[in-house]
């Protein structure tokens, strides 16, 4: 039987035209959020790089047997941070833009670790390795 990883799911709740400790606050919050949510095994903090623009951003791993139960609540949880869209990697690496107002959602392509990312390329950095999706 073949090895399939966790679902992962990426979220922020930083907003560009918030202040630097405002975004620190919501991300504070929403990680709090994250980690009482039953769907969860693990939740964990990560760098990204969204719009050119650093931020904070939070991984959670989804409980086997409550995949959309994740994805829903984590969908859920950005949305009040105001934010467009969460992705969700599967256990076979494929991404998934998952939307928050309109729940429409897309595979864009597959997460995969890289030496750097290109030029306009958002990526999440995990225990110092560079993350995107192509």
């Amino acid at each position: 039987m073949r090895h399939i990883k966790a679902t992962k799911i990426f979220f922020s709740a930083e907003r560009p035209e918030r202040t630097v400790v405002d975004n620190a606050m919501c991300t504070l919050a929403a990680f709090d959020d994250a980690e009482r949510c039953e769907h969860f095994d693990t939740v964990r903090e990560c760098d990204g790089i969204f719009d050119e623009r650093p931020e904070s951003a939070i991984i959670a791993f989804a409980r086997p047997g409550h995949i959309l139960e994740a994805i829903d609540y984590a969908r859920d949880l950005a949305g009040r941070y105001n934010q467009d869209s969460i992705l969700v990697v599967h256990g076979d690496d494929a991404a998934e833009l998952v939307e928050c107002e309109t729940e429409c959602s897309a595979i864009i392509g597959t997460f995969q670790r890289v030496a750097e990312r290109g030029h306009g390329e958002d990526c999440s950095i995990i225990d110092g390795d560079v993350y995107v999706v192509r």
